[in-house]
């Protein structure tokens, strides 16, 4: 986990410097830089603002996995770009069958932590009859992310679909095992290699995020699920809100500030809006 801050200031100073250049930037190279900025959780708003100029001129020459990687990276710094969501919106729909299942839960995630439905594309929708044709080839995070964005947007509409099913089978795989384990434990203390296999077993699963409705019913499959109204609630987010605008006073680029799970985020935000 190397981040050279000085290195990361002084790449944003030299793009400033060539501002005039942004506009003949090949998508790929405006993609890379700030995916690789996203991915070390650096915010730095004056750079990604230029950098979306650039992609928004060359919108046209961009490829799904582009408009994808793109996206996904203004998501995890939270930086919102009204003219570049629509413009990957109507670039998507034009390109949807093309997307990669990848691709289409970076930008199922972007859009929904960027709180974009893209209504006026009729994207989700779209999103969803593309996840169900292709549904067995997603992997188990990708459609879990599509899952919790189509769930935000209510584009899913009544009834289970193959993708909840799916989906609810991944689960109850993922829970049984992690109670097998528990019981196991508590019976008696694990051995290495026993703990080196549930271990590798969870890590092949190859799942790090629930989603916002599969989180819900982990947590209360556990009995850990904290009900609205429990009176920790609001003073716990006063505190993690202090917490974070503390840090940012600090260092307004500083990694600490960011949450990169993006279920705990969508169930924040649904608390700060009292719904959920």
């Amino acid at each position: 986990d190397l981040c050279d801050n000085l290195m990361l200031r002084a790449v944003a100073e030299e793009v400033e410097r060539r501002e005039s250049e942004i506009l003949t930037w090949d998508p790929q190279s405006l993609s890379n830089m700030m995916w690789a900025y996203a991915t070390l959780a650096v915010k730095d708003d004056p750079l990604f603002r230029k950098l979306l100029d650039g992609s928004i001129a060359r919108i046209a020459d961009h490829d799904t996995q582009n408009l994808a990687n793109s996206s996904w990276a203004a998501a995890m710094v939270s930086f919102r770009c009204s003219r570049w969501l629509n413009a990957v919106a109507k670039a998507t729909m034009a390109k949807i069958s093309e997307c990669q299942t990848l691709h289409l839960a970076q930008l199922a995630f972007a859009f929904s932590r960027l709180c974009f439905s893209g209504e006026a594309y009729g994207l989700f929708p779209a999103m969803l009859e593309e996840t169900l044709r292709r549904v067995e080839d997603f992997a188990p995070q990708s459609l879990f992310d599509v899952h919790d964005a189509l769930v935000v947007f209510g584009a899913l509409g009544q009834g289970k679909t193959r993708i909840e099913r799916c989906l609810g089978n991944y689960y109850e795989d993922l829970v049984q095992r992690l109670r097998d384990f528990a019981e196991r434990s508590a019976r008696s203390r694990p051995s290495a290699s026993e703990i080196a296999a549930y271990r590798r077993s969870i890590e092949e699963r190859d799942i790090v995020t629930l989603g916002a409705p599969h989180t819900i019913a982990f947590l209360q499959h556990f009995d850990m699920f904290c009900p609205d109204t429990d009176p920790f609630l609001p003073g716990a987010r006063r505190q993690i809100q202090e917490w974070r605008d503390e840090e940012a006073r600090k260092d307004p680029v500083s990694r600490s500030i960011f949450h990169r799970a993006q279920c705990a985020w969508q169930l924040c935000m649904r608390g700060e809006n009292g719904a959920g």
